[in-house]
């Protein structure tokens, strides 16, 4: 499957235009699409994300990975919840590692995300991304090319697509991310997900002109909107139509005779 094929996740019903980019077979497309969603994640049932880890404390539902490697959890280190990830000593080749046993399937999503909070980060120094398998998967790629890593103290959201890490399969099992660095580095990190969606389309609610005109002929098929003459007029219609044509004279191709005279009495003489 490629990108093209992927779903993409909707919270609200209603007229959408679809603008951005396919990704196709080698090619990139710019283009547009109309379309009508009818379906929104939590009523359909569908999962627009897949949270990997959030932190273990009270209010962090929905990651069920487990952790190692490097950092501690804290509740200063949050983005969500109760706790975040604190990795503020993420020095050479020290790794941080999400795993689960079974392999899951990750194919219907497009992208990694992550929150990262920049505390420290050396120049010409790395953060390498990848996901495990039957194997290393597809490649790494470097977080520092998601996110603007001189801004220090802000959260900032990674996205980074499935096309990126050379995911682009209709199923990707996996049982581990990887974080790991190249050098002295220090950051914050929560919300570690795989979301539906493309980076690189945006979807602007729109109302289809079809829909209007649909709806506009409805209100004057029910009399709404007109006035009542109007409306009075196209019910009694048939029926002068009917008259009309019984005072129509005949025009059948029949001779016909002159009026006949009707007699009237002379009045006596006086």
């Amino acid at each position: 499957m490629d990108q093209q094929d992927k779903k993409v996740c909707f919270t609200s019903i209603g007229w959408y235009k679809l603008e951005g980019f396919v990704h196709g077979t080698g090619t990139t497309t710019s283009d547009y699409e109309d379309l009508f969603v009818d379906e929104v994640c939590v009523v359909s049932g569908i999962e627009c994300t897949l949270t990997i880890w959030n932190g273990t404390g009270p209010l962090d539902t929905g990651g069920d990975w487990g952790r190692g490697g490097e950092g501690f959890e804290a509740a200063y280190a949050k983005h969500d919840g109760t706790n975040g990830l604190d990795v503020s000593n993420f020095t050479k080749n020290k790794t941080i590692e999400f795993t689960r046993g079974p392999d899951i399937d990750i194919g219907e999503y497009d992208l990694l995300a992550m929150w990262v909070n920049v505390k420290n980060w050396t120049v010409g120094e790395h953060v390498e991304v990848q996901f495990h398998g039957q194997g290393w998967l597809g490649n790494s790629v470097n977080l520092d090319a998601y996110i603007n890593k001189s801004i220090v103290d802000i959260w900032q959201r990674a996205l980074i697509p499935f096309v990126d890490l050379g995911l682009t399969t209709s199923s990707i099992y996996v049982n581990k991310l990887r974080l790991k660095s190249t050098g002295n580095i220090g950051i914050y990190l929560d919300d570690v997900e795989v979301v539906v969606g493309t980076v690189s389309y945006v979807a602007i609610p729109i109302c289809d002109p079809d829909v209007e005109a649909y709806e506009y002929g409805l209100k004057h098929l029910k009399g709404e909107e007109l006035k009542p003459g109007i409306k009075i007029e196209e019910d009694i219609r048939p029926d002068i139509d009917s008259k009309l044509e019984d005072l129509k004279p005949d025009m059948s191709g029949k001779e016909i005779g002159p009026p006949k005279l009707r007699a009237f009495p002379e009045p006596n003489n006086l």
